[in-house]
Parts: C-alpha cells; sequence; structure tokens
C-alpha cells in the first residue's frame, strides 16, 4: 500500500494518523446523524483489521525510512536567559506566583521536562527529598 499527496511526496506519519483520525470522526458523526447507537471504531472493529494491518506496515515502512521521525525539542536555557528571568524579577521566592514560577522553571530545568504535559504530570511523591 502507498499514499503519496499531489506532489507525489509521501505523507508523513503523524500526517496519516490525523486522516484516520479525521476518517473515525466522520464515522461517529455520521452514525450519530442517523441515530446508530453502536460504535464502530476503525482502530478496534474486526472488519478493519486489513486497513489496520496496511496502516500499521506503512507507519513502519515510514519509521525505517526515517519519515516523520522528527520529535521537536525545545530550545536549551541559555545562562543569560535565565540571568533575564531573575533580573526582570520574573524568578524569585518573595511572593507565591514567583515561587512557583521558580520552582516549576527550576523542575523543568533540573529534571528536562520537554513539555507542559510532563509538568502537569508532576505530583508531590514524584519526588524524595533527603
Amino acid at each position: 500500500m502507498e499514499v503519496r499527496n499531489e506532489q507525489r511526496e509521501v505523507y508523513q506519519s503523524g500526517t496519516l494518523y490525523t486522516v484516520c483520525a479525521g476518517i473515525q470522526r466522520c464515522i461517529r458523526e455520521k452514525r450519530l446523524a442517523f441515530d446508530i447507537a453502536e460504535p464502530l471504531d476503525i482502530y478496534k472493529d474486526h472488519h478493519f483489521n486489513l486497513f489496520r494491518s496496511s496502516l500499521d506496515s506503512v507507519l513502519k515502512d515510514l519509521y525505517k525510512r526515517g519519515i516523520g521521525n522528527v520529535k521537536k525539542q525545545a530550545d536549551v536555557i541559555s545562562e543569560k536567559l535565565e540571568e533575564k528571568l531573575w533580573d526582570d524579577n520574573l524568578l524569585g521566592d518573595d511572593s507565591p506566583k514567583k515561587l512557583q514560577n521558580t520552582l516549576i522553571f527550576c523542575l523543568g530545568l533540573n529534571h528536562a521536562l520537554h513539555s507542559g504535559q510532563e509538568h502537569k504530570h508532576l505530583r508531590p511523591n514524584t519526588f524524595e527529598i533527603f
């Protein structure tokens, strides 16, 4: 199976997944419009085994070829930028908001948290103070 755009270029894996998610959403909306209560999931229903198998094969091939595997990474925070945050009074311990900002900044910096999602999943029991 091969999937290409109008310029005959191979789609990236994320794009293919988004197209499939769009198909799933369209199916769900059409079934709701016709008052069909039973869900139909292209990722789980046995009627779509061949579809899933083909999609998995294409995604594995793209991965092997290095197409669409690039993870976005945040820029490293330089010492100069960190100093500016302190100098501009965005970090500090003289108010609850600044203390919160400082804790989040330091945790992210020292624990290499890459996204807001990773920060969001932090819990008090994640850390142990010795």
